[in-house]
């Protein structure tokens, strides 16, 4: 059966983000808000190691600046990864702080980390009606998950672990309550909260 829209009908391409991501969660959420519209998801990398993410696409940006703002429209980079009370968040904070600014100058300014403290779940209850004022009843990865699961019963972390981005209605509030948390202190120097932040703002701006 052949799609119901022709090539002339979908958006065209004004923005391409390669994705570095932890888990499915963000990868399935991107890529439903992206659809139809007119930013472009490659998913470059999954890893649960955000160090190892950060790496790689510190990478891939120094091997492949040349090319990709050569064809690729408005080109970014995105690492993103939850807090999740790791051991070695600090570590990657550290390395990024190094390292960060061996990104070619041009690209700098399009290299983004996502960083969700405690977790994306904080995100997805931003975003939900019922879930604007129940997410400050958390205060780990596990209490979010389960405060996510009450107010969007289809989510489940370990069985279905995918927003009901219908739901998801609250948009604007998030995003400016996610900038408002921005200028207080953390690990990361893009991303940074030291009780709640949702670092994927930025990018869900960009896509919407």
């Amino acid at each position: 059966m052949k799609s119901s829209a022709s090539p002339a009908d979908r958006p065209r391409i004004t923005a391409t983000v390669y994705l570095f991501h932890e888990g499915a969660t963000e990868l399935r959420y991107f890529q439903d808000l992206a659809r139809n519209r007119s930013v472009r998801i490659v998913r470059r990398e999954r890893n649960a190691a955000p160090l190892k993410l950060l790496e790689s696409a510190v990478r891939f940006v120094n091997q492949n600046c040349r090319a990709i703002a050569r064809t690729t429209p408005d080109p970014h980079v995105w690492v993103v990864f939850d807090d999740d009370e790791k051991p070695d968040i600090r570590d990657a904070a550290d390395w990024f702080v190094r390292n960060r600014t061996s990104i070619p100058d041009a690209f700098r300014e399009r290299f983004h980390v996502g960083y969700m403290k405690p977790c994306i779940e904080l995100w997805g209850m931003l975003c939900h009606p019922n879930g604007r004022t129940a997410f400050r009843r958390a205060r780990t990865h596990v209490e979010m998950q389960r405060e996510l699961r009450r107010v969007m019963p289809s989510y489940d972390h370990d069985a279905n672990p995918y927003f009901d981005v219908k739901t998801m209605t609250t948009l604007p509030f998030a995003c400016k309550t996610a900038e408002s948390w921005e200028h207080t202190s953390g690990p990361f120097p893009q991303c940074i909260n030291t009780s709640f932040f949702a670092g994927i703002y930025q990018l869900v701006r960009i896509i919407s």
